[in-house]
């Protein structure tokens, strides 16, 4: 039972499933939505700490594409990137520096970026950033964070800026990412596991990023040089 709980819980496509009914809950938003500003939320960035030479994106580095495709598209005319220190005051600075230095590359102008760099947590996000929208003046925001974390993110904006509106503009979803993933030829007997613990290996499993077939490897896999490949949507 043990075994066959771990093996579910780190199969790629459970996690696609439960995360799916979050991140359904908002769709993207297009070019044809405007607002006053782009809030883009912390976790974007990876700092300059040391072997690293420059900022870096982190896997939730969709945000800060994002948001800087968003001003491209002109939906809004400032950035704002929000996000204190995430490593423990060993980068120096707060996150929304090191964002604001990976917006500027993709083509926002400094200009047009405005920084909060006290918020540690969405909860911190809400309280910091309602006073500086309502100094701005601005009616409207889209809300730029990970999918999963849109739910969360919108609540707590709603809670402290009121009066405003708040328009989700989500990215990193989890739920449609396809990879392709390999795996020996041994991993068919994961397919032997009782039918419960397959439920959520089709078309493929994929645990701890480590490469599992799902069931069907012999029939409907491709094998090459000992190997065999299939597609995993996780």
């Amino acid at each position: 039972m043990a075994l066959g709980l771990l093996v579910v819980s780190g199969s790629g496509c459970v996690v696609s499933r439960l995360s799916k009914g979050l991140e359904d809950r908002h769709v993207p938003v297009d070019g044809e939505v405007k607002g006053g500003c782009i809030l883009v939320l912390g976790g974007g960035a990876v700092a300059r700490v040391a072997p690293r030479t420059s900022v870096e994106l982190s896997e939730a580095g969709d945000r800060v594409v994002h948001a800087a495709r968003l001003f491209r598209a002109h939906v809004a005319p400032i950035v704002i990137c929000s996000g204190g220190d995430a490593v423990g005051g060993a980068s120096g600075r707060p996150q929304a520096d090191d964002m604001t230095e990976l917006v500027e590359f993709f083509g926002v102008p400094r200009p047009s970026v405005i920084l909060e760099g006290a918020s540690k947590n969405t909860l911190e996000h809400g309280v910091h950033l309602a006073p500086m929208l309502r100094q701005l003046r601005c009616k409207r925001v889209l809300l730029v964070t990970s999918a999963m974390q849109m739910r969360l993110a919108i609540g707590v904006m709603r809670k402290h800026w009121p009066e405003g509106e708040v328009v989700a503009a989500p990215t990193d979803f989890v739920s449609s990412i396809v990879v392709r993933c390999t795996g020996i030829k041994n991993s068919r007997v994961f397919c032997r596991l009782p039918r419960a613990f397959r439920w959520a290996a089709k078309p493929c499993t994929s645990i701890w990023g480590l490469a599992t077939i799902g069931c069907g490897v012999g029939r409907k896999a491709v094998r090459a040089g000992g190997l065999t490949e299939g597609v995993c949507v996780r």
